[in-house]
């Protein structure tokens, strides 16, 4: 089975208009994380486990995302065609230098580490942005599906700095979207870099079947409620 196409960028960030305009103040709770104009919400909790250990702050893992968008296809009429919303502060989108390691006893390298290429062209590095309280993102467009594929791609950037890299090295480092929403808008769904949580935004029915779906851990919250801290005793890992 092919995987699914990757977001592409652009440089009109227009379609963001309505949640510049109608999103919370920046620590507002969760109506400082979603555009108004929604009747219900939910939080996703980041999964934790006594293996893996404490949930991850700032993206929603593959395989919740992956059910979260199977609930949100259900549940719009453009599922086709999304916008999602990246951080422009993840360091993998700028080009940077490899850092050299080496075993105790061994020489250091003498020549400079390699640069890896940027994840995005200089157009959209210097693009205009979707500009919210204290954050600003770069503006992506695909189908719902296309979220699942959003990340570093570190082996397709060392193999365009001409820099072998082993098969069994994981090559791609997923990045759930910051913000994401289908053109008729019917919900909205955010991550936050700094919170462990994901919330989503949308219809009674939406609300009502990510809840009673049990690929995901989430619970019902309301628009004025506060950020919980992680430390909040829930989702402490199985």
């Amino acid at each position: 089975m092919s995987s699914p196409p990757r977001p592409q960028p652009v440089l009109d960030v227009s379609p963001a208009a309505w949640v510049e305009s109608s999103i919370g103040r920046f620590g507002s709770g969760v109506g400082g994380l979603l555009p108004e104009g929604f009747s219900h919400y939910a939080r996703i909790l980041h999964p934790a486990s006594k293996d893996e250990g404490p949930p991850e702050q700032g993206t929603l893992p593959p395989e919740p995302l992956t059910a979260l968008c199977d609930v949100l296809g259900r549940h719009t009429e453009t599922p086709g065609q999304c916008w999602f919303c990246l951080w422009e502060g993840v360091g993998w989108i700028e080009a940077g230098r490899l850092q050299w390691h080496w075993l105790d006893g061994d020489p250091p390298p003498t020549d400079s580490p390699p640069v890896i290429a940027a994840s995005f062209a200089p157009e959209v590095l210097a693009g205009p942005r979707v500009r919210l309280p204290e954050r600003d993102y770069i503006l992506l467009h695909g189908p719902l599906e296309s979220a699942t594929q959003l990340g570093y791609r570190f082996g397709e950037l060392c193999a365009a700095a001409g820099l072998p890299i082993d098969d069994d090295v994981d090559a791609f480092f997923p990045q759930s979207p910051h913000l994401a929403w289908p053109e008729d808008r019917a919900w909205c769904v955010a991550t936050e870099i700094d919170l462990d949580s994901t919330y989503v935004a949308g219809s009674e029915k939406l609300i009502a079947a990510v809840l009673a779906d049990d690929r995901l851990e989430a619970l019902p919250v309301e628009r004025g409620d506060s950020l919980v801290a992680p430390s909040d005793g829930v989702d402490q890992g199985t």
